[in-house]
């Protein structure tokens, strides 16, 4: 039976779709005082 339990709890998991996932890394990498990575970032936004 805890199979069962442990299938229900996977099925209740949220799958969200990032429009740009660049942008969103890019101001968390800001706020969290990465510079290096917020530097590849802002590079992989003037990309696209």
């Amino acid at each position: 039976m805890a199979g069962r339990a442990d299938a229900k709890k996977e099925t209740n998991v949220k799958k969200t779709n990032f429009d740009q996932p660049s942008q969103l890394l890019f101001i968390w990498s800001i706020l969290m005082i990465y510079q290096d990575m917020a530097k590849l970032f802002w590079a992989e936004g003037k990309v696209r």
